[in-house]
């Protein structure tokens, strides 16, 4: 299945692929040995076109075509474990993001973009962009959340969802 997505590589040296089809495939990169074949494999029977976030604690959170956010964690002994899913109601076409205090933010293809609590996945607030999110959002070293839209429009929020400044790109 195609890989369309970027890796990641997470705090504990876990190389992470995501394809298409909606598997995951996980290897071990803590030595530089050669890798022919995966340590950690899940197909979540949902499509995933982008990378995952990885968590402070090295767990990933995914989103999925259906609109789907998944928060995995990879053991050590080879298994995968889904910690919670919750659904954000249109196809994620952007990789999550996650703040300096661990909060999840997600934008979907109908322009809604959510902070989601880390444990439980629980919407903390939901801010109306008012086109499809396609382009992963950046947070700045102020806590600042920039995301962007299908239909120009640049935003600047708060982690309280308080509006900072808004931009209209031509």
């Amino acid at each position: 299945a195609p890989i369309n997505s970027s890796a990641v590589i997470t705090g504990d040296r876990k190389l992470v692929f995501t394809s298409q089809s909606g598997t995951l495939y996980g290897f071990d990169i803590r030595t530089n040995a050669i890798q022919t074949s995966h340590k950690w494999t899940l197909n979540f029977g949902e499509v995933i076109t982008k990378s995952p976030a990885v968590d402070g604690t090295n767990n990933l959170i995914i989103g999925t075509q259906s609109g789907k956010v998944l928060k995995v964690k990879l053991n050590n002994d080879g298994t995968i474990t889904r910690i919670w899913t919750i659904d954000v109601a249109s196809e994620i076409q952007a990789s999550p993001v996650i703040d300096a205090d661990g909060f999840l933010y997600v934008g979907n293809k109908l322009g809604d973009f959510y902070k989601l609590n880390p444990d439980n996945g629980a919407t903390i607030w939901k801010y109306s962009t008012g086109a499809a999110i396609k382009s992963t959002p950046t947070i700045s070293e102020f806590g600042t959340i920039y995301i962007s839209n299908t239909d120009g429009l640049v935003t600047a929020l708060n982690t309280d969802k308080s509006l900072k400044w808004t931009y209209q790109a031509d």
